[in-house]
């Protein structure tokens, strides 16, 4: 009897990921092909550690990056000076080589938010704020104070729980009044 459960299990599986496979497409075909009665912006693409997004973007100052972290959650930070800045566990605010940034984190790839175009949505005013707060401390907590609430504070200036990547997207898809899209970052 356990046999027909696991062969069910694997079939409920493999549509599953064919769905998701089919949606990602779907995102991609109307990036460049975008519907005329599209509803509000939104996270389009998210980063993937199974599909790549074959989109590869050079970073500039101001980009919010991120990357996986054990497949869970991603985490996130602003692209400066060919370097990340962003809020460690330990609650630091600090600076980080793209290799440091995935380090002990799972993938080996650093995503960038962007727009349709493949361009960064990026901002010179996260850049300053996330240069002011370097070496400095904030109480970090795992679902009221993180790495999303830190990027968005440097983006906005406004102190907002974001206990989610998704919630995160929706923000930062409202800020720049544009559809998210997670490309693959290009650096060296």
């Amino acid at each position: 009897m356990p046999l027909p459960l696991f062969l069910l299990g694997g079939a409920v599986s493999a549509i599953v990921l064919a769905e998701y496979k089919q949606q990602r497409k779907e995102a991609l075909i109307n990036r460049y092909y975008p519907r005329a009665n599209s509803k509000k912006a939104e996270l389009k693409y998210s980063p993937s550690l199974i599909h790549s997004s074959n989109t590869k973007v050079k970073p500039i100052a101001g980009a919010m990056v991120c990357c996986h972290v054990y497949g869970l959650v991603c985490h996130v930070g602003i692209w400066c000076d060919d370097a990340i800045i962003e809020l460690h566990g330990s609650g630091l605010v600090r600076v980080v080589s793209p290799e440091r940034f995935l380090k002990q984190r799972s993938g080996e790839t650093i995503y960038i938010a962007c727009n349709s175009q493949a361009e960064p949505l990026a901002s010179k005013i996260a850049a300053n704020n996330a240069k002011e707060l370097i070496f400095s401390f904030r109480k970090y907590d795992l679902i009221a104070n993180n790495c999303y609430r830190f990027t968005w504070f440097c983006l906005s200036g406004e102190e907002v729980k974001i206990s989610s990547f998704t919630e995160l997207n929706q923000q930062l898809a409202n800020y720049f009044k544009q559809d998210i899209y997670w490309d693959e970052l290009i650096y060296i």
